[in-house]
């Protein structure tokens, strides 16, 4: 069994959290969506998976385009 479709289907649910239906589709969006990024920040803090998840997913672009996309602009 290759473990990499796993590893892109958590991330894909649990941190990448992008459409109103993936919220829906999770039990508790907030406690799971915590779990991602705490799941991701162990991940990250072995430079060897940090490698790997950045040449197989581009995991930091991801994560500076979800950044970008939730700045709240200075009218709200």
């Amino acid at each position: 069994m290759c473990i990499f479709p796993v590893i892109q289907g958590l991330m894909d649910r649990l941190v990448m959290v992008d459409t109103d239906a993936k919220i829906h589709s999770l039990f508790n969006y907030e406690q799971s969506h915590m779990f991602g990024l705490r799941l991701l920040g162990v991940m990250t803090s072995c430079l060897d998976s940090f490698l790997l998840l950045q040449t197989q997913y581009n995991i930091q672009s991801m994560l500076m385009r979800g950044q970008v996309e939730n700045v709240a602009s200075p009218d709200r």
